[in-house]
Parts: structure tokens; sequence; C-alpha cells
């Protein structure tokens, strides 16, 4: 079991992963570059799956891009 604050240090880690993610997906047009944040995505919600209490399918739920999650502006 992850410790707790390894496991909040851990969680503000896939958020800023997914706020890395949004960004990038915002701004980018190149195809390498957009399916690198998408990955960056799936790497912040498998993390926050490691770490989660609720079940793998409410994490996907709430790290889908565009949730805004982490707020960035536009």
């Amino acid at each position: 079991m992850v410790q707790q604050k390894e496991s909040t240090d851990l969680r503000r880690l896939s958020i800023e992963l997914t706020a890395i993610a949004e960004s990038g997906l915002a701004y980018c047009d190149d195809q390498f570059d957009i399916e690198r944040f998408h990955r960056i995505a799936r790497l912040a919600a498998d993390l926050t799956d490691t770490i989660a209490t609720n079940p793998p399918t409410f994490v996907r739920q709430t790290h889908r891009l565009g949730s805004r999650l982490y707020d960035t502006e536009n």
C-alpha cells in the first residue's frame, strides 16, 4: 500500500501530467506531438489508477482529456 504522503505527491504529479497533456493538445499541430501528449495523458491516468482507492473506471472518467481537472488558460 502506498503511504499517505507518497499518495498525495503521486496524485499531484498525475494532475500536473494531465495539465501538460491538455495544454500540449490545445496548442500543437504535429501528429507525433499529438500522439505523445495522448500518451502522457494515459500515463497520468495509469499513475492515478495505481494509487487510487476508487475503481479504475472512476479514475479514468475523472482523467478524461478536457475534463479540466487541472485548469489551464487557453
